[in-house]
């Protein structure tokens, strides 16, 4: 009877060089073992080039429209994007740009800067818009507090906790969820109000322009490093 032909067959037939072959093979592995690179997060090359315009207006949709708009409209017809998003905030807007497969991340960054630098409309109230290249950050560990204590008492813990880690060299950011701004009630009295000549629109105005003096600012607790 012939023989069947092949390199499994012949490994079959000579069990000391398929021996041999397979410990070459395991020694090989354990001593690059030590030289293999290790991540739990593989760094990947950036494809999204990000815009930040702060613009505390109190109001998401003039962001949208004196902002968002805007950069969506100067942005049509550059070459290399993908697909754009943009969200606002009553704070601010940001805008993300997802690149074409295979395009310069460096020549899409430098196209974006050039047409946001021509925009002319931004509200005059709106910080100069930041582009940069959109980075993954490495996410470390979660930490929790929890406690028999009030909700002031945890949130100025977690803040100074977050001042603490921050000082660490090794930490690039954090995120804090769960996180409540404080909010008072105020009830008024409409027959002093009358007295005194004002409206609601009066003490609202009056609010409105001391809140804005202290407004609490927070990191959108999640640690990266």
């Amino acid at each position: 009877m012939d023989q069947p032909k092949g390199i499994i067959p012949w490994f079959a037939n000579n069990p000391v060089a398929a021996n041999l072959l397979l410990i070459l093979v395991i020694s090989l592995g354990v001593l690059n073992m030590g030289s293999l690179n290790k991540e739990a997060f593989p760094s990947l090359t950036p494809n999204r080039v990000a815009i930040s315009v702060s613009n505390d207006t109190g109001s998401a949709k003039e962001n949208e429209e004196g902002i968002a708009i805007p950069l969506e409209q100067a942005l049509q017809g550059v070459s290399g994007i993908k697909n754009i998003t943009t969200s606002s905030t009553a704070s601010a807007t940001s805008t993300s740009i997802e690149m074409l497969d295979g395009y310069d991340i460096d020549i899409l960054l430098a196209d974006v800067k050039d047409k946001v630098d021509q925009i002319s409309s931004f509200p005059d109230e709106a910080d100069p818009a930041v582009v940069t290249k959109a980075t993954r950050e490495e996410h470390s560990i979660w930490i929790q507090l929890y406690g028999d204590v009030d909700r002031r008492t945890l949130q100025k813990l977690t803040d100074e906790l977050e001042s603490d880690l921050l000082a660490n060299e090794n930490i690039s950011a954090t995120s804090i969820s769960g996180w409540l701004d404080p909010t008072i009630k105020i009830d008024i009295d409409k027959n002093k109000l009358e007295s005194y000549g004002l409206t609601l629109s009066d003490i609202a105005t009056a609010i409105n322009a001391e809140s804005s003096l202290h407004k609490w600012q927070r990191c959108a607790m999640n640690i990266f490093i």
